[in-house]
């Protein structure tokens, strides 16, 4: 998995109100409320001199001599909403250097993306040039989303991506702004979706897991959100006194661990899920490498809390276990709302362990997805046995 980073730019230039043009940057400023991811071998300088004449632009090329490299400017999602310019016209002056093949990439917040590409060489480098691009003839599926904006994610209003770029390859950016957007355009209602009243609480104690996250247990690491170009938005709420994280606009998500995490030992890793809309959902430990396996849910319910034990063994033939230093979450829908609540490894043990003899209270058996079997004459696998106050694991074999 790439592993990207982000720059973020502090707003100086509001965008223009309704009705006015909407600059995306301008004299070396990018627009309030406007955000910058680089992709990939990004270089960007969004203030720097204009190579042949007195005003600031924007700079980007390839860092490092590559042939390839991209970045992205997106909107927060809350301040600034897209639906105005489905209909408008995209304009931007550029100055290339070099010869290589650019792309202007648009992307909705529910996930289309489109592109248009123009290619630099003699006869059109070294002098500045005007573009304007319709956006319903050159992005329609990305005009369409857009004015249908719900208001739960990002677009990326304006993206780069060169290829085949020579040593010398750079380009300048003087101006970039949507005009004729559409004054008349009003936001559709949201839908009402449903939310977690609460996080499910582990049935296991301290002792029997390796925990990421959740309020139940001392996370065994930190981590990082990876900024991997997704279209994710992460915050971490708290939800009648238990820790969630609230993914918006999800597609995938990574988290960076700040140290090598060793599960060699443990059996199985538990994800809580719970989708707000309808969508996919998979996970998997990273090893170094990087090395990966994705886990895909076969089954996902909307509206409530999916718990996931999958064996660790499933990843085992791929991944490292004693060298986990990411973890994945994927298969998003690119426009869903949903949580995840505790994320977890479950330690090898076998047998019945920490029962207390004089221990008087019926034991109760629990299938790992929360359902209650009756009698101890049970089928092969694994169990969480409460009894009193106590819970402690089983396997029958």
């Amino acid at each position: 998995m790439k592993k990207l980073f982000t720059l973020a730019l502090a707003a100086s230039a509001a965008i223009a109100a309704q009705g006015a043009d909407f600059v995306v940057y301008e004299d070396g400023q990018l627009s309030a409320d406007l955000n910058v991811y680089g992709w990939w071998a990004a270089g960007m300088n969004f203030d720097t001199n204009s190579p042949d004449r007195d005003d600031h632009t924007f700079k980007f090329n390839v860092e490092n001599g590559g042939a390839d490299g991209s970045m992205g400017i997106f909107t927060s999602g809350e301040n600034v909403k897209t639906g105005p310019l489905h209909s408008a016209t995209l304009n931007f002056n550029w100055y290339a250097t070099g010869s290589a093949k650019y792309t202007i990439r648009l992307t909705a917040e529910t996930g289309a993306e489109e592109n248009y590409t123009f290619t630099v060489n003699a006869e059109n480098a070294n002098s500045w040039v005007g573009t304007s691009i319709s956006v319903t003839e050159y992005f329609p599926t990305v005009a369409s989303q857009w004015e249908n904006y719900t208001g739960k994610g990002a677009g990326y209003v304006f993206s780069v991506i060169a290829a085949e770029a020579s040593a010398d390859a750079a380009i300048y950016f003087s101006k970039i702004y949507y005009s004729d957007i559409d004054e008349a355009w009003t936001a559709p209602e949201l839908p009402t979706l449903p939310e977690p009243t609460s996080v499910p609480a582990p049935a296991y104690e301290a002792d029997e897991v390796v925990s990421l996250f959740g309020s139940s247990y001392t996370p065994a690491c930190t981590f990082g959100v990876g900024n991997w170009g997704q279209s994710t938005r992460y915050s971490v709420e708290t939800i009648d006194g238990r820790e969630a994280a609230k993914l918006v606009n999800f597609n995938y998500l990574g988290w960076e661990l700040n140290e090598d995490l060793n599960v060699s030992e443990c059996e199985s890793m538990h994800v809580d899920f719970f989708p707000s809309e309808e969508t996919g959902f998979g996970f998997t430990p990273i090893s170094r490498g990087p090395k990966e396996k994705g886990y895909v849910a076969s089954e996902v319910k909307v509206g409530e809390w999916n718990g996931y034990d999958v064996p660790l063994s499933y990843f085992s033939d791929v991944v490292d276990l004693s060298e986990i230093f990411q973890v994945k979450f994927d298969q998003g829908n690119k426009g869903a709302q949903c949580y995840i609540g505790n994320v977890y490894f479950v330690k090898t043990k076998t047998g019945i362990e920490n029962v207390n003899a004089v221990e008087v209270a019926p034991a109760r058996y629990f299938r790992l997805d929360g359902v209650e079997m009756q009698g101890s004459d049970l089928p092969a696998g694994i169990y969480v046995v409460r009894q009193g106050e106590k819970a402690t694991k089983m396997i029958v074999r």
